[in-house]
């Protein structure tokens, strides 16, 4: 009863970020969640300590389609974060890789359909991607969403959360060890150089317009309109332009560095690109905190082709580009050095998803912070249509001060 009662609680709707001045803002007419969370029952192996079997059960009236690629259903062998993992209650590290997916190369062999009333079942040996090194008093659970699509489609339209039990459990460490090196000396080898022709060149352009566009976003951050940070990340205050600014400062730094050693950070190292179908756009590597760049990424053109809307079917009305995927990793970097890879969101996807998220989520993802910038950039409207509808509200004395470059003054713009 505890765990439908909180899988109840997952299927509650998201306040919207413009709540509290008085507006309950309308998302979209979107399927953003099922009536009935996807339920989890986590059992553990009776022979292998860090081996578990994860039963997924689908409580509603209809069957569900939700996408398995890059989540803990996805069965081929690739280092994604299945599970949640604690030691003493604190998070465990994690050893694989994060991806970022392109949902506009998605097949109808990217899902999986369970059926109403019916049970899925995937298993996974934790011991491959998390260091269990300590060997004692563990914690795993899962918690999070799917993406989900209509039965006929691979189109994504909205998502479905899911949560599960919480199963206490010790290791033997050597063991763990020996599973992590068996995982390893199983992975394939790199077997090409995926930095060839103007791939180079191609990377040198979206790390330039990276630092463009975090330099822009940090000072729209600072002393920009309030609409745009009320939109991507629910708040405005004083405290959020501080901490909005900081991260996009973070990026930018990041994006300068890896721009004078391009040729060091364009081939991809590890094996996470390959027989990927292109879905993968760039990952980062968590151990090593590198960024891998796939196949996909150098398809995509340096800025989005136009601005995110609610008006394209297509992942969500999501626009991807490279400058985009740059500024969604670097963010990403900055969060698992300030915050770590198990306080960082980084799966909610799609216009309606991110903005329904409250601003402390928002400020977590890093698909705000590349709808800021990007739009920015590109001088986009409003893409909430309740956030159109109060642009006319705004008058000169709400606006925040802006920084006169030319003359190191002060003007209200």
């Amino acid at each position: 009863m505890a765990l439908l009662a909180m899988l109840a609680f997952l299927g509650m709707a998201v306040a919207t970020p413009y709540s509290d001045i008085g507006l309950e803002i309308a998302l979209p007419d979107m399927k953003t969640v099922y009536p009935i969370p996807l339920e989890i029952m986590i059992r553990r192996d009776a022979k292998i300590d860090t081996k578990f079997e994860a039963e997924v059960f689908n409580h509603n009236d209809e069957t569900v389609k939700v996408l398995k690629f890059g989540s803990f259903l996805h069965n081929d062998d690739v280092a994604l974060k299945v599970a949640d993992v604690f030691y003493k209650g604190n998070p465990v590290r994690f050893l694989g890789v994060t991806p970022l997916l392109n949902f506009d190369k998605l097949d109808k062999r990217q899902f999986i359909t369970i059926k109403t009333g019916q049970s899925i079942k995937v298993k996974f040996n934790v011991a491959e991607h998390f260091d269990l090194s300590q060997g004692e008093d563990f914690t795993i659970q899962m918690s999070g969403s799917l993406p989900i699509a209509d039965l006929g489609s691979t189109n994504i339209i909205g998502y479905i959360p899911y949560g599960s039990n919480t199963v206490r459990f010790s290791v033997d460490r050597r063991a763990a060890e020996q599973t992590r090196m068996k995982y390893l000396r199983r992975m394939p080898g790199i077997q090409r150089q995926n930095c060839k022709g103007d791939r180079i060149e191609k990377l040198r352009e979206s790390l330039s317009q990276c630092i463009q566009l975090a330099d822009e976003a940090e000072e729209e951050a600072r002393y920009g309109d309030a609409w745009r940070l009320d939109e991507a990340f629910g708040a405005s205050d004083e405290k959020t332009r501080q901490k909005v600014a900081e991260v996009f400062a973070q990026a930018k730094d990041k994006c300068k560095y890896d721009f004078r050693k391009v040729d060091k950070v364009c081939p991809e190292y590890y094996s996470e690109c390959l027989s990927r179908k292109k879905i993968v756009t760039a990952y980062i590597q968590e151990p090593t905190r590198q960024v891998g760049y796939c196949d996909n990424f150098f398809t995509l053109p340096v800025m989005p082709v136009k601005c995110h809307s609610y008006d394209s079917s297509e992942a969500w009305g999501w626009h991807p580009s490279r400058a985009g995927a740059v500024i969604h990793e670097m963010v990403q970097l900055n969060f698992r050095d300030t915050m770590g890879v198990n306080t960082t969101l980084d799966t909610e996807h799609g216009l309606s998803k991110i903005l329904a998220l409250n601003p402390e989520q928002a400020m977590r993802n890093a698909d705000n912070y590349d709808l800021f910038a990007t739009h920015l950039s590109l001088n986009c409207e409003a893409v909430s249509p309740a956030r159109r509808a109060l642009d006319h509200l705004r008058t000169k004395p709400d606006r925040v001060l802006k920084k006169e470059r030319e003359d190191g003054g002060w003007f209200v713009n």
